[in-house]
């Protein structure tokens, strides 16, 4: 099981996330900061699917979410619920 969620997982850092974070505070501003940041970094790093039991993500606008994700480079972008 560990081996098979290390293919699919991908540990990552927030550095020189500036941009991303910036537009995302703009175009979510009621995000928390750290949520913008996991928000931003899965952006920067061009993830297709975050996957997350946070409902303040989970509620975002999908159609604005994947147009901020696009911008960046990023084509395929979601938030989808982790379910248990």
């Amino acid at each position: 099981l560990l081996s098979k969620l290390g293919q699919m997982m991908r540990i990552v850092d927030n550095d020189d996330i500036d941009k991303e974070l910036s537009e995302v505070r703009k175009e979510f501003p009621s995000l928390t900061f750290t949520d913008a940041i996991h928000l931003a970094t899965a952006i920067k790093y061009k993830c297709e699917n975050l996957r997350t039991n946070d409902q303040d993500l989970i509620g975002l606008p999908k159609k604005k979410v994947l147009e901020v994700a696009q911008k960046h480079g990023c084509p395929k972008f979601a938030i989808s619920c982790l379910k248990a």
